[in-house]
């Protein structure tokens, strides 16, 4: 059972992914941040980072399990970053696994540029709305999850999964 957690950048996904795995449930990293902390720079060459992001993801989103996978971010926001930045090169190349489950995360108030976050806000905003528009073009039920505390969230989203 695969589960999105989605968003634009600053909407606390790694966040709830950390707690998710220190509750022992099976998660799956955002490659993005991964890559850019092994030296990765997306706007030297865009097309061979969304390539390598693309394969990358692939390769980790093709587990099968009967527990609950939960993805930060993945193929769904990946295709949105490529849509925004117009990096098209192999984008629909690989076929992806629908998520069974797709959570869409409100956005923080508070919102926190670092190495690997270097959108501004106005980007961060327009970005999440990518996102969205990419999920409901891709027929997903979207389920949101407000803004409160990890916790609440991870709680929120536990019950969810449950009730399908």
């Amino acid at each position: 059972m695969k589960i999105a957690i989605s968003g634009g950048p600053c909407c606390g996904k790694s966040s709830v992914i950390d707690v998710l795995d220190d509750l022992g449930y099976i998660t799956i990293k955002e490659q993005a941040r991964e890559l850019k902390k092994q030296g990765f720079v997306a706007e030297n060459d865009p097309v061979l980072f969304e390539n390598l992001l693309l394969a990358k993801q692939y390769n980790l989103e093709s587990i099968t399990s009967s527990e609950p996978v939960f993805i930060d971010g993945g193929h769904v926001d990946m295709y949105a970053f490529c849509k925004y930045f117009g990096v098209y090169d192999n984008v629909y190349k690989y076929k992806f696994d629908r998520y069974n489950t797709f959570f869409v995360l409100d956005r923080l108030q508070d919102y926190v540029q670092d190495s690997e976050r270097n959108q501004t806000r106005h980007e961060a905003e327009t970005l999440h709305k990518y996102i969205i528009q990419e999920a409901i073009d891709r027929k997903y039920n979207i389920i949101y999850v407000p803004n409160m505390t990890v916790k609440e969230r991870v709680e929120f989203i536990l019950k969810k999964i449950k009730k399908n």
